[in-house]
Formats: structure tokens, sequence, C-alpha cells
């Protein structure tokens, strides 16, 4: 079998004697390192399985990689691969991070020194029917049970919007960028996952601490971090077929030669025609669309004389793919 890596991600090359020793310090595989000019490349040996057994190994796993992480977001920029497309052949390591290094490197400039954190609030659903004790007893002596259990669970779910809009709300002004949903855990607790530069869990606390307090009265806080920008800007490696390329230019109507310009104008009108909140749009035909784009956008030369339709298949080859970035 093939030796496979897991990328870690990407950090300047000038950090390489003490990373290596500091995440080589932490439990978990080997490590490879490649520099190519002021990049260095990180990774992994990648486990022989793909999912281990049992909950508790995979578990173990996933927070051996988080620490790695951790780690390395502290010592200096460091721009994370995307843990869920980070395995490659280790032959092609080099040769991966060498294709793509001006973009991860403009990337990392921009991106490398900002940090991810999760907070999450959490509170006594109790404490939320106790303060409308008077509405529920009234429900309880004249409604159906169900009746008085919905009311209870809207009553519930009307509190954790509240202060769900309430942390949004007080972070937003001082933060980089957010997640776009709330994630619950139950009928007591939300969280936001958000970007800050590094060091800024001051702004974090600060903006904890603007919240109404008829809100955060007999609520805990709790700030998972500092991680690299994974959900924000973690880069990916992909493996496109030929077909699939092939597919995706028949789909968007390119001509017979094409490159980024007029890729990008090609899909300037037809995300035109197919947005969702047009008439005659395709929320269907949209996201096939955007699929395709996405495809070709990492498969065509910037500009130029650009790539033939019948040059595919030179493309369909193992790379990587960075996202849009954070603004």
């Amino acid at each position: 079998m093939t030796p496979q890596l897991t990328l870690l991600g990407v950090a300047e090359a000038a950090m390489a004697p003490a990373l290596e020793t500091a995440l080589a310090a932490l439990p978990g595989p080997a490590l490879r390192l490649c520099r190519v000019g002021g990049l260095l490349g990180v990774a992994q040996g990648a486990p022989r399985t793909a999912f281990p057994a049992g909950r508790s190994a995979m578990f173990k796993r996933l927070h051996a990689v988080q620490r790695r992480l951790e780690i390395a977001c502290q010592m200096g920029p460091f721009l994370p691969a995307d843990p869920a497309a980070a395995l490659c052949p280790a032959s092609e390591f080099a040769a991966l991070i060498e294709a793509a290094a001006p973009a991860l490197g403009a990337a990392l400039a921009r991106e490398g020194g900002r940090h991810q954190w999760q907070v999450t609030l959490r509170w006594a659903p109790e404490a939320i029917l106790a303060a409308r004790r008077d509405a529920v007893r009234r429900l309880a002596a004249s409604e159906r049970p169900k009746d008085v259990a919905d009311a209870v669970a809207a009553i519930l779910a009307e509190a954790r919007t509240e202060r769900a809009a309430a942390l949004r709300a007080a972070l937003l002004p001082l933060v980089v960028a957010l997640s776009p949903e709330d994630v619950s855990g139950g009928e007591g607790e939300t969280s936001l996952t958000i970007l800050v530069p590094a060091g800024g869990e001051a702004a974090i606390e600060a903006g904890l601490g603007a919240m109404p307090p008829a809100l955060t009265q007999g609520m805990s806080c709790d700030l998972t971090g500092p991680l690299p920008p994974l959900s924000f800007s973690a880069f990916r490696v992909v493996e496109e077929e030929a077909g699939r390329l092939h597919g995706a230019w028949r789909l968007l109507g390119l001509p017979a030669r094409a490159d980024g310009r007029s890729l990008a104008r090609r899909w300037r009108e037809v995300a035109g025609a197919l947005h969702p909140d047009r008439a005659g749009g395709s929320a269907t035909g949209f996201a096939a669309a955007s699929e395709a784009h996405r495809l070709l956008r990492g498969a065509l030369p910037a500009d130029g004389e650009g790539l033939a339709q019948q040059d595919l298949a030179t493309r369909a080859a193992r790379r990587i793919i960075l996202p849009e970035l954070a603004a």
C-alpha cells in the first residue's frame, strides 16, 4: 500500500525548527515537513484505517490532530488543511505544496494570523420555566397534556433563540467573521464559531460582557480554542476525475478553449439566470452550476491561451483547492 500523509497545513518556512520540535513533542504520527521557498508544508503520517474501531479510538485520533493544530497556530501564522480532505500519497506531498505555493502563500499572509474559537453559552431550562411559572401553571390547569408540552417547548425555544441572537449581536462588531448559523446542543445551549485576530480573546470577553444582564443571569460560558481558521479558510486536497471536469464544462456551456477569465464571465451569466431569487431560477440548477464553476476554477489557467476541452485530462489530478477567504 502506498504510504499516505495527512496534511496539517502550511506555515512560514522560518518556523520549521521550532514548529517541528513543538509538534513532535505531542502524541501522534511522525511529522513530515516540506520547504518551498518561504513556505513550509506540514503533514503527518496517515493512519492505515480510515475509521478506527470504537468511538473512543476515533475521538482520540481527532483530538491528537486538534492538539497539533492548536500548538501550530499559537507559534505563528498557520493556514490549516481541512481534516476531512487532507489525505495525499507521501510521494506527492512536495509536488502538491509546490504547485499551490503562490496561492497558499497569499492565503497564509492574509488568514494565517487569525484564530478560530467556539463560544458556547449554557443555562438551566428549569430556570427559564421558573421565571414563567404563572404562565406554565395556567397552561397546566386549562390545557391538554400535549398542548402543555408544546407550550413549554415553545417557551424554551424562544429563550434559546433570544440568547443566540443576543450572542451574535454582541460578538458581530468585534470579530472578523462568525459562523452563519448558531449550533444548539439542546434546550439550554447555543454555540457560535468565530474568527478573531491572534490574541483576540479580550474582544470575545468584551462582547460577552456587553450582553443584556437579564439574559446572562445564571448562564455559563465555555471558550474552545484557539485553532487556526478551520471553519473559514482551510484548504482541501481534491482529486477530480476527467469525466466530472468534462461534465462541468458542458453544463456551463464553455467554448472549445477557456481560461479563468472566460469561466468567470460565463459563470456570472449562468448564475444570474439560475439564481433562485430570480424569476425562472432554480435552486437545484444553481447548485449544480456552482459546483461546476468550483471544479473548473481550480483546473483552468488564470488567463492567456487557456485550456482546450480535450486537454482536461491533464488537469484530472490531485491538487490543493482554497476556499473563498474571509473578508
